[in-house]
């Protein structure tokens, strides 16, 4: 396996990270597929704060169903970009809001109003949960 090198600063954003509490998913943002980030939290270990992920050796990590050494190289390829999680968070943010904006001209006005109602309260940081349907 190819041997990858975590710079200081990676590893200070992984610090960070953990002390927010990052789950795993975060990892998406920095190329690493969501399949494999559901067998990380399938497995027995349930993995889903990044504090969980690196409790583990890389052969344990092995062991995981599924999980193999290309996953495990995407995977220390991410943690080694740790650092620039915040920039790609913001792009792929931006991007999001820039398709929606572009489907929400193309909807009819009833359901273009929804969809900015909701933009407004996803960029507020609130969670919508369904009731009665």
């Amino acid at each position: 396996m190819k041997k990858i090198v975590i710079s200081s600063e990676a590893l200070q954003a992984i610090q960070e990270g953990i002390e927010r509490g990052d789950s795993i998913y975060e990892l998406e943002y920095l190329g690493v597929n969501l399949r494999s980030l559901t067998f990380l939290e399938d497995s027995k270990h349930k993995i889903i704060k990044l504090e969980d992920l690196l409790k583990l050796s890389a052969q344990q990590l092995l062991c995981i169903e599924h999980f193999g050494v290309i996953y495990l190289q995407r995977l220390y390829k991410a943690l080694a970009a740790y650092h620039v999680l915040p920039r790609r968070k913001k792009r792929v943010d931006k991007l999001f809001r820039k398709k929606i904006n572009q489907g929400i001209r193309d909807m009819p006005p009833k359901l273009a109003s929804n969809a900015k109602a909701l933009c407004a309260v996803q960029q507020r940081g609130l969670q919508l949960t369904k009731s009665g349907v």
